[in-house]
């Protein structure tokens, strides 16, 4: 079961490193799933979420942008 659950995650992984990022985004090999630790237009809510330390590829706002409600990574002035 251990060794399935591996062989999973390294599939989701490879699946998803074989995808561009979006305009003003960079790849992160080993980012977050959790709540977004990357600065966004919205305030962060404030919650005590156990978020496991797992790595998983992500594609991050690249710096000098914020992640706007809609998914896209903008400048502060178009939050």
């Amino acid at each position: 079961m251990k060794y399935a659950i591996v062989f999973c995650l390294l599939l989701v992984a490879l699946c998803y490193a074989s995808k561009e990022c979006g305009e003003n985004e960079v790849f992160n090999s080993c980012g977050s799933t959790c709540i977004p630790n990357e600065p966004s237009c919205r305030p962060r809510p404030i919650a005590d979420v156990p978020c496991p330390a797992v790595c998983s590829p992500t594609c991050d706002c690249a710096s000098g942008y914020l992640r706007h409600h809609s998914g896209k990574c903008v400048t502060k002035e178009n939050c």
